[in-house]
């Protein structure tokens, strides 16, 4: 009896609440949808029927004592048996209705007739109170149609249909009591129909609750989450209006409790369809929160605390998503300052930062969106922050009369360090004589050992080659190119959104693949794509599609689907003159067997090599404007013997060198401070010659060993052969990656000195 009692309360707070959970509760459970029998139905009505007694009396009870008192006259009697009446044509009527439209929509008419009959048979006919009786009969069957059609139709439905039936219902009723109360009850049905289906009453109540619920949650944040639940949002799922105050009591929930905050915006966002205005506001709230910062280390965490927004129930208004990028890219030099020692480089990542800052302000200054000025004032804040942090780097390096240190290594150099890219003439020559001036470019192949620079080429190609070249990079160790997931879509997909990069670059606009687009078809799905992109850019541009680390695509050759890639590429270059292939690596296409040596068998060869000693001068004694450091006679000749003009390892001799030289606080470099400095780097990049070590495998390793020891080694590929084909394959290796020279000796001394330090091989 008690869960009954508990129950029958519920059923009808879901009615008239929840319409949409009711739905679900009540043709989702043992009761059915409206495909189950007439027995179950009926159970179910009768499990209703002792309330719809209780309703149908309170109502003949209130609308009596109404009558009576101004309109002087009510037949008690005659009223109840409607009641009964109506109770038994209800039921049935609800259980026919409910075949049709479902149980809930059964239950509601069911309940709306009980009532209507009842005051109906209470009233007298006549003119005027068959208009009363007209009256009467359209609120009632208005109201519960106005609940009725919630539940059948959806939260959101409209009240369209409704009102429609809600004249036709007064205007049918208008037979039994004259034309004149029917119409007028047809007018008083629909306006029920509406009062009801809309909830107009409750929204002073739902304002009032939703304003002091978050009140008091300013007052005390902690308890956010239970004042939420006093907000008609939580409970009450037919809100029509917006009630501005509750996104923010949803934002202080999050506040509080960040794990419960979400909960709560997935569930409005589910379960709430009139009301996501409000999860949108709190998401708001939260993202706005989440971007204030009045220290660095608090602007270099943005991304991640703005991590959530990948899984967000809902998408931010139009400034978030155009503005957020922007933040996050400011965030992340703002990072970059905190990470990296060098007090140069310090000083471009601030750089950096405001530069994205300045970009953010421009952007948000023309945006519409309610959040757009809060979002500028945040930015105002970050410019201040990062403000301060430069002024203190400009007094620290005064004082310490620090020496700008400009080198990279380990890191291709992009655009923005064009001034420490040195030398390449030749090579950027072959590739512009390759590309310029001819109607179709053959395939390029830009090769060379690891750390060669290959990579910082590709990065300096935009700014070489000028705007008549859309230049995409895509680097082939990527996941979606070489991970255990990788596919033909995943591929694709990575392809276009590089190659809409690019072009974005050249204020060139196309939309990338989406992977659900590649799902069927993929190779049909890109060519098209690919149309549309020649029909995107300009007369006389092409794009330039660069595979760095192209052997890593060796491993989707050999997964079984990789050829059908290449026969992509290889009929893209041939049908389509627009585009050119530019693929960098350490080794020739013959190198990883016939699938790519067939393809590319037209590709020209771009070999690279080691700087000239000349570069190495010029980027040793002014890769920057405010460089003052000097050099003692001698030094940079050391610098130049020792690394053999090899581009990574210049850099790190150069980026070591300035580093102690600071330490010390000097302004000259002599041959003993170019000695630390390689040493430095023999122990801090030890990595990069064990992997040259490595991959030489057991025979390379005992050439090098024995070329370092000064051993007396065969200086030609005949001679090797006779020692045996596994030592003539491992000294030809190396000398194609030019780790030895002519006579076996190694070419690097600083790889020979590692090599002294770290050998023997293994027998």
């Amino acid at each position: 009896m008690i869960e009954y009692l508990r129950w029958v309360p519920w059923q009808f707070y879901l009615l008239y609440c929840w319409p949409t959970r009711f739905g679900k509760e009540v043709d989702g459970d043992n009761t059915g949808d409206a495909r189950m029998g007439w027995l179950k139905r009926s159970l179910y009505m009768l499990k209703l029927l002792p309330w719809m007694l209780l309703l149908s009396a309170l109502g003949n009870l209130l609308i009596g004592f109404m009558l009576e008192r101004y309109a002087g006259s009510y037949r008690w009697g005659v009223a109840w048996s409607g009641v009964a009446v109506g109770v038994s044509i209800g039921v049935a009527v609800g259980v026919i209705f409910g075949v049709a439209f479902g149980v809930t929509f059964g239950v509601a008419l069911a309940v709306a007739l009980a009532v209507a009959f009842g005051v109906a048979f209470g009233v007298a006919v006549g003119v005027a109170l068959g208009v009363a009786v007209g009256v009467v009969f359209g609120i009632a069957i208005g109201g519960a149609l106005g609940v009725a059609l919630g539940v059948a139709g959806g939260v959101g439905y409209g009240a369209g249909f409704g009102f429609g039936v809600g004249v036709a219902v007064g205007v049918a009723f208008g037979a039994v009591v004259g034309m004149v109360g029917g119409m007028a009850g047809g007018v008083a049905s629909a306006l029920a129909l509406v009062f009801m289906y809309y909830r107009v009453g409750n929204i002073p109540l739902d304002f009032c609750l939703a304003w002091l619920a978050q009140k008091a949650a300013r007052s005390n944040a902690a308890a956010a989450s239970r004042w939420w639940r006093c907000c008609p949002v939580f409970w009450n799922e037919v809100i029509y209006v917006p009630l501005p105050n509750a996104g923010k009591l949803l934002a202080l929930t999050a506040q509080g409790n960040r794990e419960e905050g979400f909960k709560q915006i997935a569930f409005v966002a589910a379960e709430r369809p009139l009301q996501r205005r409000v999860a949108v506001q709190a998401l708001s709230e939260i993202a706005l929160g989440d971007l204030e910062a009045t220290a660095i280390r608090r602007v270099a965490a943005t991304a991640e605390r703005l991590s959530w927004i990948g899984d967000s129930p809902l998408a931010l208004p139009e400034e978030f998503t155009q503005s957020l990028p922007v933040f996050e890219r400011a965030a992340q030099q703002a990072g970059q300052f905190l990470i990296v020692t060098s007090t140069y480089r310090k000083a471009g990542a601030l750089k950096g930062a405001l530069d994205e800052v300045d970009r953010l302000e421009k952007l948000l200054g023309g945006l519409q969106g309610p959040a757009a000025p809060r979002l500028l004032r945040i930015a105002g804040r970050w410019r201040q922050v990062l403000q301060v942090e430069q002024a203190q780097l400009k007094q620290l390096a005064a004082d310490r009369h620090e020496t700008p240190n400009p080198f990279i290594f380990g890191a291709p150099l992009d655009e923005a360090n064009a001034s420490v890219f040195m030398g390449r003439r030749n090579v950027v020559a072959q590739i512009e004589a390759s590309l310029l001036g001819v109607r179709q470019s053959p395939a390029l192949l830009l090769y060379g050992p690891r750390r060669m620079g290959k990579s910082s080429i590709l990065k300096q190609l935009p700014r070489l080659l000028g705007s008549d070249f859309a230049c995409a990079w895509i680097d082939c160790q990527n996941p979606a190119v070489a991970g255990a997931g990788a596919s033909r879509s995943s591929l694709l997909h990575l392809l276009s959104a590089a190659l809409t990069e690019g072009l974005l670059r050249r204020r060139i606009t196309v939309v990338p693949l989406s992977l659900e687009a590649l799902a069927h078809e993929p190779f049909a799905a890109f060519d098209g794509w690919l149309t549309g992109v020649e029909k995107a850019m300009p007369a006389g541009m092409r794009a330039l599609l660069c595979l760095d680390d192209y052997e890593w695509l060796q491993g989707a050759v050999e997964a079984g689907w990789g050829e059908d890639f290449l026969d992509v590429l290889r009929k893209t270059l041939q049908t389509r003159h627009r585009f050119v292939l530019l693929f960098t690596g350490a080794r020739k296409f013959a190198e990883l067997g016939p699938a790519w040596a067939d393809r590319f068998k037209g590709a020209r060869r771009v070999r690279v090599r080691y700087l000239e000693p000349q570069n190495v001068h010029e980027l040793l004694t002014g890769p920057i404007p405010e460089f003052d450091l000097t050099y003692a006679p001698g030094a940079i000749e050391d610098i130049i013997k020792a690394t053999h003009c090899h581009p990574f390892l210049v850099q790190a001799v150069g980026f070591e060198l300035v580093q102690y030289l600071n330490e010390k606080q000097l302004k000259e470099a002599t041959s003993a401070d170019v000695e630390v400095a390689i040493s430095r780097v023999l122990e801090n990049n030890s990595e990069y010659f064990a992997d040259i070590w490595n991959e030489a495998g057991p025979a390379g390793q005992v050439i090098l060993w024995g070329s370092a020891q000064g051993l007396a080694v065969p200086q030609r590929a005949a001679d090797w052969r006779n020692r045996g084909a596994v030592e003539a394959v491992a000294w030809e290796w190396l000398r194609e990656r030019e780790f030895l020279e002519a006579d076996s000796a190694i070419t690097v001394p600083m790889l020979k000195r590692w090599v002294l330090a770290n050998g023997p091989p293994r027998s």
